[in-house]
């Protein structure tokens, strides 16, 4: 059984991250060019990514859920409540940079809606983004909770959903074939029932998701499996499936993941190879260690440099290439800064209270500060 730490994810968040970026800045610009990025299909990999690592903290560390969550706590939470608090003070001047910008989409129309939901009802949408759990608001008590405030912090809430019962849940799909395909049955009930008539709650509700958790799972099963018999027939047939549902569905995601599955268990020694190496360059792997202030952070960029380009230049080609430049360059810097000095901190504190070790910093506490992710 395998245990070892997979370095070439970090790469992996760096390009997810980015993708997501270029979707985002493409759609201020072009409805119909913010499609054909596909970049929500690089969230689908992200929850895939995190289904896998999640179940690879779980069986690889063997602790409580106290100390397990009190971990994911800190890793997640520092970060995100600084971006919340940005976007939060800065919904005038995000509603005043979509408004003014010379480049009239559907996307930037529903921007505008997003933030005037969020200056009609400010208090009501920040309490429930505190919490993490504003993808639990129901539709009918409060419109837009996923979006509102910092629009892409729906997955966090995905995230902390899952990482709240992903103890129980994984200890429940390793407990044979019969226990796991009753839980995950009992959950999509609850899914169809959440999301029907019933409670109407929102697109950021975990089990919305739930598949992409589990193919995420499922694949970390058969990465740590390594006696599995025929385990290398078994994970081509899990990638050829996932290559058909992808097609199928029309998800990118679904597709990419196939040839990284293959890659994990080691089908093709070539594809394993490339994949490393491509997933293992130093530059990758540095947008990997910031891909979660990157992930927070873009769109607060984005907007800051849609306000100064308005009020600098009349042309629609300026506008544009400052507008690009400007997020670029100044998510990078926001991203460096805020995982060096909320992010690193938060993972140490975290480690410190899960394990009651508040003394001088250890090896293994700059260990885990330079390499633990959340999605």
């Amino acid at each position: 059984m395998q245990t070892r730490r997979l370095d070439e994810f970090e790469g992996l968040r760096g390009v997810l991250a980015w993708w997501v970026v270029f979707g985002h800045v493409t759609f201020a610009f072009s409805d119909r060019a913010g499609r054909l990025t596909q970049h929500t299909s690089a969230v689908s990999l992200f929850i895939i990514l995190s289904g896998f690592v999640i179940a690879h903290l779980l069986v690889s560390k063997n602790e409580g859920y106290k100390p397990f969550i009190v971990r994911r706590f800190f890793r997640i939470f520092p970060a995100y409540i600084a971006a919340l608090l940005a976007a939060f003070l800065m919904l005038g001047i995000q509603r005043s940079a979509i408004f003014s910008s010379p480049f009239s989409t559907d996307r930037n129309l529903t921007r505008i809606d997003l933030v005037d939901e969020a200056l009609m009802h400010p208090v009501q949408h920040l309490l429930a983004h505190i919490t993490m759990l504003h993808g639990l608001v129901p539709e009918t008590i409060r419109k837009s909770s996923d979006y509102a405030i910092l629009g892409q912090a729906w997955s966090i809430s995905v995230e902390w959903q899952f990482y709240l019962i992903a103890p129980f849940l994984i200890r429940m799909l390793f407990r044979g074939p019969l226990m796991a395909v009753s839980t995950v049955v009992i959950m999509l009930g609850l899914a169809e029932f959440a999301t029907g008539d019933g409670l109407k709650l929102n697109d950021a509700f975990m089990l919305n998701h739930l598949a992409w958790f589990l193919v995420g799972i499922g694949s970390f099963w058969l990465w740590h499996n390594q006696g599995l018999p025929k385990r290398r027939l078994v994970a081509a047939v899990a990638a050829l499936c996932l290559l058909a549902a992808g097609l199928i569905w029309r998800d990118v995601g679904a597709v990419l993941w196939a040839p990284l599955l293959l890659m994990l268990c080691g089908v093709n020694r070539r594809l394993t190879s490339a994949g490393r190496s491509i997933l293992g360059n130093p530059f990758l792997m540095w947008l990997g260690r910031i891909s979660y202030s990157t992930y927070l952070l873009h769109m607060i960029a984005l907007y800051g440099c849609m306000w100064i380009a308005v009020r600098l230049t009349d042309s629609l080609s300026a506008y544009a290439l400052f507008v690009i430049a400007g997020t670029v360059s100044s998510t990078i810097l926001m991203s460096y800064l805020s995982f060096r000095f909320i992010e690193k901190p938060g993972i140490l504190l975290g480690t410190r209270m899960a394990t009651g070790r508040f003394a001088q910093r250890s090896q293994v506490d700059r260990r885990e500060a330079d390499g633990t992710q959340a999605v």
